[in-house]
């Protein structure tokens, strides 16, 4: 089983996002890949950013052919939006969401006029069941502090035991922007919670993987001060056969972030 993760970055013009979106569809063609997780993919009736309804889930779904779930995270109902999105080439036979955090719908005490302050921004996963596994995208929140951080790891873990138990799936996988270093000096809350709950992070051991602020990224380079690993892919009950960042070179990027790419089978377990 082929999975990819990426993180769109929505705020661009409709032309521009489609160009974005081609290698990306491209290369699900070429590596035959099952499973694209998505996350910060536009949409709503009215955008302020876009300008139209556009939905880049369901283009790139259209595109390949394939089954897609998604569901509205961050902006006002019907307005400007920025979706979760699950897309894969087998049918998506469960589905379901949960909201693992929500701000304040406009946060006056540090009002400023943009959209990180104007809009509602709710961080949710969306899952689903595709044959045997379970699969899970999240854009998880990153201006928590403790105990915000805990409290996000522990309603994340809350609702993958539970889909998982639902649906009977034995396998599960996780993907997203995980909005974390992995390389930082204290073990992220949310990090600890998967490890400790039987998830392998897929690139795990892999030296100095950076995934956002990567040198020479014309959508997103200069926002931070040096790189870091924020996207990931975990998996449970399953063994990892290749796992690499892509889009993280000069002449291939396709957003702020790079996406993560493995192949993984059943464990021996499953089987």
């Amino acid at each position: 089983m082929k999975i990819l993760t990426i993180n769109l970055k929505a705020h661009d013009s409709i032309a521009t996002l489609k160009e974005r979106i081609l290698p990306i569809i491209d290369m699900v063609r070429r590596r035959s890949i099952d499973v694209i997780l998505i996350q910060e993919a536009p949409g709503g009736i009215v955008s302020l950013f876009q300008g139209n309804c556009f939905n880049s889930v369901k283009h790139i779904a259209n595109q390949l052919g394939y089954d897609y779930a998604d569901c509205r995270m961050t902006g006002w109902p019907l307005l400007y939006t920025v979706r979760l999105g699950i897309i894969a080439g087998d049918r998506i036979d469960e589905l379901s969401v949960r909201k693992i955090l929500n701000r304040p719908m406009i946060d006056f005490n540090n009002f400023k006029f943009d959209e990180k302050h104007l809009f509602p921004w709710t961080r949710k996963i969306l899952g689903a069941k595709i044959g045997q596994t379970a699969f899970f995208c999240t854009h998880l929140g990153y201006e928590l502090g403790n105990p915000g951080f805990t409290t996000q790891a522990k309603n994340v873990a809350s609702y993958i035991r539970n889909a998982v138990r639902a649906w009977g799936t034995f396998e599960s996988v996780i993907g997203g922007d995980f909005n974390f270093d992995g390389y930082s000096k204290t073990l992220n809350p949310f990090y600890a919670t998967m490890i400790s709950g039987g998830y392998v992070d897929a690139q795990f051991g892999e030296p100095d993987i950076k995934t956002f602020g990567v040198e020479g990224n014309p959508y997103g380079s200069g926002l931070i001060n040096r790189p870091y690993r924020i996207d990931y892919i975990m998996t449970r009950n399953m063994r990892v056969l290749h796992a690499e960042t892509v889009f993280n070179q000069p002449g291939t990027f396709v957003s702020d972030h790079c996406g993560v790419y493995v192949e993984v089978e059943k464990s021996e377990a499953s089987r």
